[in-house]
């Protein structure tokens, strides 16, 4: 029996069932709906069940705004899934291996499901075992999905760049530029690398400063939308003022 990867448990699914096709999958809920525009890395932590002597290649994780189902049967979900491994046959019995990828949300993704997304005839097989039963059952550990840190301040999408900067450790200060055009309200959200949302806040003209004192250390990123939806993302930092 597999030993959890972190914390004192995982989960468990049949991927791939001998002679008749049959399907389990992970359903969980992020902390947090992603926002549209930005990168967040995926990756979840798979081991096949010691007890099964087949393993498939195609675990895969598929985000979406309400979960799958129900459904009136036990077949593959038919939906493409987002991230999926394509690293070989997975399976290892001993050793945790790591699916993962990256997704540019296209915002409102609340949930994450986990399984094979294949028909048997598009399901690669391998056999690594020889005493056991035929199928493929994987344990699952460790799922995340994280707002990418490298690439998710990139997003410009409002016609001129805001100016967002922290002031004395602990000020968030919000200037909008002169716009031709009234776009207020905007809207003013606050994100952890998690994905998680700290802060709302709504802004009617083109200042706003919001006292920080409640937020630990770290990266955080600050995304400006207009009453149009167009949007603007930056990366601050924010040092650990506890030390």
């Amino acid at each position: 029996m597999q030993v959890p990867r972190s914390g004192e448990g995982y989960a468990g699914i049949y991927s791939y069932n001998y002679g008749t096709e049959y399907r389990e999958y992970i359903t969980g809920t992020l902390s947090s709906p992603l926002v549209a525009g930005l990168t967040y890395n995926v990756e979840f932590y798979v081991s096949l069940n010691d007890g099964y002597i087949q393993a498939i290649v195609e675990m895969g994780a598929y985000l979406s705004p309400i979960p799958p189902g129900p459904f009136s049967n036990a077949l593959h979900i038919n939906v493409i899934p987002q991230i999926e491994n394509n690293t070989g046959p997975l399976q290892d019995t001993s050793i945790w291996k790591k699916v993962s990828g990256q997704i540019v949300a296209q915002g409102g993704e609340q949930y994450i499901t986990i399984g094979n997304f294949h028909n048997d005839t598009t399901t690669t097989i391998s056999q690594p075992g020889t005493i056991g039963s035929y199928g493929a059952y994987y344990f699952i550990d460790d799922v995340s999905v994280r707002v990418d840190s490298t690439t998710s301040m990139t997003e410009n999408l409002l016609n001129q760049k805001p100016d967002i900067f922290v002031a004395n450790g602990n000020v968030l200060q919000i200037k909008l530029p002169p716009s031709p055009k009234d776009y207020n309200p905007y809207k003013i959200y606050c994100y952890g690398t998690s994905g998680r949302l700290f802060m709302e806040r709504s802004l009617i003209g083109t200042s706003l400063q919001i006292g920080l004192d409640q937020f630990a250390g770290g990266v955080y990123f600050v995304v400006v939308e207009n009453s149009i939806g167009d949007r603007y993302s930056q990366k601050i930092f924010l040092s650990d003022r506890s030390k």
